[in-house]
Formats: structure tokens, C-alpha cells, sequence
């Protein structure tokens, strides 16, 4: 049995903003199935988002985030660097995840687009650069 298969149920949430930022929400364990579902949904909002002709700002929620396999990381990696964001703010526990979030994207290429942050505040603050 794989370390896959032990993940417990995941219930990520996707979903466009009022103001038209697309709100990743990441809970429980991951692992490359949950990550690449995610990518698909946020994949389509970016689609309705450029078809407007808008900035695509995407904020991470990892504060109720479990487990991540090595899979995960692997579609997270591939997400980070094929999804059409213009900037990408995640946030949620620094002791946790600060190091992952800030390797896989500069493993992507894409650290200049991307910015861990400990809050939904620092976040939108970043994002919006106010």
C-alpha cells in the first residue's frame, strides 16, 4: 500500500473571490490526486479570469493543510510552474511549511510571483501591493 492511499479524505475548496482573487483552501493530507484536482478547478477559474481580460492573483490557504506526500510536492511543483498566475500568496503556519513553499517555488522558477506569508492580511497586502 502506498503512502498515497493512507491519505485521510480531503475537502480543498476553490472558489473565486468577490473580488475576483481565486481562494485556494487546502484541508487535510495531500497527495498527487488532491493536488492535481485542485490545479484542474483553479486551472478553470484562471480560464474565466483571463477570458475578462484580468490579473490572475491566487491566495493559498494552508492553515487547515495535513500530511503532504512526496507526490503532493511533485504536483505541487508542477502546478507552481504551469498554472498562468500573475502573483500567488500563500499563507499558514511559518514553522510547518515556510521552507516547503519557498523551495518548491524557487525549484519552479516562479519565486518572483510567489511569497509565503503568515496571514490572509500580509497576504492581500502583497497581492494587491498596498
Amino acid at each position: 500500500m502506498s503512502s498515497d492511499s493512507n491519505c485521510k479524505k480531503r475537502l480543498n475548496n476553490i472558489f473565486l473571490t468577490n473580488n475576483g482573487i481565486i481562494y485556494m483552501l487546502w484541508v487535510g493530507d495531500q497527495n498527487g490526486e488532491s493536488v492535481k484536482k485542485s490545479g484542474i478547478e483553479t486551472e478553470k477559474l484562471i480560464g474565466k479570469l483571463r477570458k475578462k481580460n484580468k490579473q490572475v492573483f491566487i491566495v493559498g490557504d494552508i492553515t487547515q493543510i495535513g500530511r503532504i506526500t512526496l507526490s503532493a510536492k511533485k504536483s505541487g511543483l508542477d502546478l507552481i510552474r504551469n498554472l498562468d498566475y500573475d502573483k500567488v500568496a500563500v499563507f499558514g503556519n511559518p514553522f510547518a511549511f515556510q521552507k516547503l513553499v519557498e523551495t518548491l517555488a524557487l525549484a519552479a522558477g516562479r519565486n518572483f510571483k510567489f511569497r509565503f506569508c503568515v496571514s490572509l492580511e500580509e497576504a492581500m497586502d502583497w497581492l494587491l501591493d498596498r
